[in-house]
């Protein structure tokens, strides 16, 4: 687990102190986090913390910790070279009547 990258994502709310836990423990195997959260607490665990601006009501966290993870993505695929688009093993079929 040494150095294999993890994102955690750690909004305020009910599943809060499940996703801290695992957070430590990733970090106890030396995993490398990337931690997306408004709390201060996983944001140290992490070699690449992504706060998240503000504190919001429990219900609103999933939607502002989704845009970060998204543009993760998309810089990941793009610095492999791989066209964000088009994946590989994606077959979109389309069926018009």
């Amino acid at each position: 687990m040494r150095g294999f990258p993890a994102v955690v994502i750690a909004p305020q709310g009910e599943v809060y102190p499940g996703m801290l836990a695992l957070a430590r423990d990733l970090a106890a195997r030396q995993a490398e986090l990337i931690i997306i959260s408004e709390q201060d607490e996983p944001l140290r665990l992490a070699r690449t913390p992504l706060r998240l601006p503000v504190s919001l009501p429990e219900w609103l966290p999933p939607f502002t910790c989704v845009v970060p993870g998204q543009l993760l993505a998309l810089h990941v695929t793009l610095a492999k070279g791989y066209d964000p688009d088009h994946p590989r093993g994606l077959k979109k079929v389309t069926e018009t009547r």
